[in-house]
């Protein structure tokens, strides 16, 4: 906790991007450190898209302050979270960053040796991965990156990066609008929800405090796979109805959906009612139910 005069993300984190820090590598070891062993950047997870800086001048800002603490904290004790201008309580040009915990097995030894993650931790099982689920993995992947800009990222930055003797130039690529770790990152989610949709997955069950008889509450999980089923009765009626304003609540539901369910593949959006023939809304729906089994197997 504190000022490390550095940047986790500077991609995020600092307003102006040089040469120096135009990818999303951390400044200072310490952060890789901290992300090796899961501790929770509680500001991040706190305001999630909308980060707000911790310090700034006239011209520019950044966020090089922060509170790192265990993920058992994070999930057990965490009540709120504060970044205030103190400006006027310490004259200075940091903000100040603040959490209220929860006293609950703060400082209970006994309990603090339990693994308490929520949820469920998935393992492909290779081994027992038959070659048929390996043929339904390839072809799901070939599927999605049809889906996406992938190879037409990819192509479009080697445009931006070549010069005309065929070399890598290096002045380009502070703005170059797409990041091979954007790439990366688009595919490597292609690469789990297939693998999470068609082999072979061991399911391991976390541990957690026991909790009363009259609080048990849902887990995230089945939360998000109940949100889900919301989705499929919305694109029945959609179906239906063939109402533009259906559809508009349709896709409105589908874009709120996408953006709290990052680690899932987002479903697909279609605008103009008129033009969705019935072999597209019949994918669509086949789109939407494949994402509810998978959210119902995390659920389980």
């Amino acid at each position: 906790m504190g000022d490390f005069n550095a940047a986790s993300n500077p991609k995020t984190d600092r307003s102006k991007i040089t040469l120096e820090n135009t990818g999303w590598k951390p400044e200072a070891e310490i952060f890789n450190f901290l992300m090796d062993w899961e501790f929770t950047d509680v500001q991040l997870a706190w305001e999630e898209e909308f980060i707000s800086p911790t310090w700034y001048n006239k011209t520019t800002h950044s966020r090089i302050d922060y509170i790192w603490i265990s993920p058992e904290l994070a999930l057990e004790n965490l009540h709120s979270f504060q970044n205030e201008i103190a400006e006027e309580m310490a004259n200075s040009d940091h903000t100040l960053l603040s959490i209220k915990l929860y006293r609950n097995h703060l400082i209970d030894n006994i309990l603090h040796n339990q693994v308490r993650k929520k949820g469920i931790t998935k393992i492909i099982d290779i081994k027992n991965t038959t070659n048929e689920q390996w043929k339904k993995y390839s072809a799901m992947i070939d599927k999605k990156i049809d889906k996406t800009k992938i190879t037409k990222n990819i192509n479009a930055m080697l445009n931006i990066l070549t010069s005309t003797n065929g070399n890598i130039s290096t002045d380009k690529e502070a703005s170059t609008p797409i990041t091979l770790n954007d790439i990366w990152e688009e595919f490597k989610k292609i690469l789990i929800t297939s693998a999470y949709s068609t082999l072979k997955i061991n399911k391991i069950k976390g541990t957690r405090f026991p909790r009363s008889k009259k609080e048990k509450p849902h887990s995230p999980e089945f939360k998000k796979y109940r949100e889900s089923l919301k989705l499929l009765k919305m694109i029945n009626k959609t179906m239906k109805t063939q109402k533009e304003e259906d559809l508009n609540t349709l896709n409105s539901t589908i874009k709120k959906f996408n953006r709290n369910n990052t680690t899932i593949w987002p479903i697909e959006q279609h605008k103009d009612i008129q033009n969705i023939s019935m072999k597209t809304w019949i994918t669509w729906k086949k789109d939407i139910k494949e994402m509810i089994q998978t959210l119902k197997e995390e659920s389980i």
